[in-house]
């Protein structure tokens, strides 16, 4: 996946998401939609076939929406190395 600053304002935050992941990019809007700090998240695409999805994430007044997207980002990875450690680990007591 890649990522494309589309617009960034004080309060929010326009990606265009190349390439999207929905197994990693629906678990983030879900968790960006529980962020005390965010006041609305949005994921969407025009056309499947042919657009990129966008996500556009507005921040509570003086709150870096950046700031919140990295945090979520590096939760969720957290949470995908605990899955594959849990797996692995599993597999090798097997």
């Amino acid at each position: 996946m890649e990522f494309e600053v589309l617009e960034k304002t004080k309060n929010s935050l326009t990606i265009k998401v190349i390439n999207d992941d929905p197994s990693v990019m629906y678990p983030m809007v879900e968790q960006l939609l529980s962020e005390k700090n965010v006041t609305d998240v949005n994921y969407s695409v025009e056309h499947p076939d042919i657009d990129d999805p966008i996500l556009i994430i507005t921040a509570k007044k003086g709150k870096d929406p950046r700031d919140i997207l990295i945090s979520v980002a590096r939760d969720i990875q957290g949470e995908f190395h605990n899955l594959y450690q849990d797996l692995f680990e599993t597999e090798s007591e097997d």
